[in-house]
């Protein structure tokens, strides 16, 4: 698997490269803290930010470091978790104060899209988590249709066993960790509670 995802990641950014379109930086973002290892769980955001985009890891802003927390308290060892993006590129626009992170629109999210389902049949994940519902918009718009009736069925916080790609998949979303979120006692005690569970999916 290792030297299949590296290949993808490496190819992916060769055909952003090729892509005419909106402002993106293209700079490799991935998890370099995955094992590489079978039956692991996928955590997965809207799209990296400016700290992702400069350190070419997801989530290491501050809803990284929430995320950081709820990996630490759950138990769960960080090699079997696969943290990754609908879209893997941070997607820019200019403001009167400089470049800012822009929302990737439709036709990004599209190729995102393609993109992910491609990630997901390499890894073959034992359990797929969307972080928010930006990460779950932009998750819908793959060409799936067993993926996104079964995430548009869910509850928050629900976890449901599927059959996808001749195999067993656990399906769940939960709140995005950004400090807005994060700071609120009712949702943080939600993404606690929550991610405790992923410990029963971790084996």
């Amino acid at each position: 698997m290792k030297a299949a995802l590296l290949d993808f990641y490496e190819n992916r950014k060769r055909y952003l490269e090729g892509l005419d379109g909106e402002l993106i930086d293209d700079s490799i973002v991935y998890d370099r803290a995955f094992g590489f290892c079978e039956d692991a769980i996928m955590l997965i955001g809207e799209a990296p930010g400016e700290s992702e985009a400069r350190e070419g890891r997801p989530f290491c802003g501050p809803a990284g470091k929430n995320l950081a927390k709820l990996v630490e308290s759950c138990g769960v060892k960080r090699e079997r978790l696969l943290i990754s993006n609908a879209f893997a590129f941070r997607t820019l626009e200019y403001s009167k104060s400089g470049v800012k992170n822009r929302t990737p629109n439709t036709q990004e999210l599209k190729i995102g899209a393609k993109m992910l389902i491609e990630e997901i049949g390499i890894v073959k994940p034992k359990m797929i988590v969307l972080l928010g519902g930006s990460a779950e918009k932009a998750f819908l718009k793959i060409e799936d249709d067993l993926l996104k009736s079964a995430f548009r069925s869910l509850q928050k916080h629900e976890i449901k066993e599927i059959s996808y790609d001749n195999r067993s998949l656990f399906i769940a979303k939960t709140h995005h960790p950004s400090p807005l979120v994060f700071n609120r006692a009712d949702k943080r005690a939600e993404l606690y509670e929550f991610f405790l569970r992923l410990n029963e999916y971790a084996n």
